[in-house]
């Protein structure tokens, strides 16, 4: 093995390391996301926290220029399924923020499920590094 591929090897591991860190901070931030603060600050937590996330993923995306194979193939399925969950959850978001009386409590449920779901996706696509 070249000192090359040793270093981008080291380089993967340490980004790869690096997203999970950030991801189970962003596990925890959405975890004090609670329906009991109010819709308006419910939802504009969870906005924060999917552009945070979305960011994340266009990092991923970005260093994974390197990816070859079978892998690119993967986190491409991945990064797409991870843009279509961003995109169902804004317009669940959209939802609650248009529901009126307690409806949306009920609906948020749903949208922290898949807050959850999606970080753990995301997860998943750092492990490629």
């Amino acid at each position: 093995m070249t000192q090359k591929s040793r270093d981008r090897i080291t380089e993967g591991k340490n980004y790869r390391q690096n997203m999970m860190d950030k991801l189970s901070i962003e596990s925890g931030q959405v975890e004090n996301c609670r329906p009991e603060e109010g819709k308006t600050m419910y939802v504009d937590k969870l906005e924060a926290r999917i552009e945070s996330l979305k960011s994340m993923l266009d990092d991923m995306t970005e260093k994974s220029r390197h990816i070859e194979g079978d892998l690119r193939i993967k986190f491409d399925r991945d990064k797409e399924e991870l843009n279509s969950r961003i995109r169902n959850l804004k317009a669940g978001l959209s939802e609650i923020r248009e529901a009126g009386g307690t409806a949306w409590k009920e609906m948020s449920t749903g949208t922290s499920k898949a807050m959850k779901e999606l970080i753990e996706g995301i997860k998943s696509a750092a492990a490629k590094f």
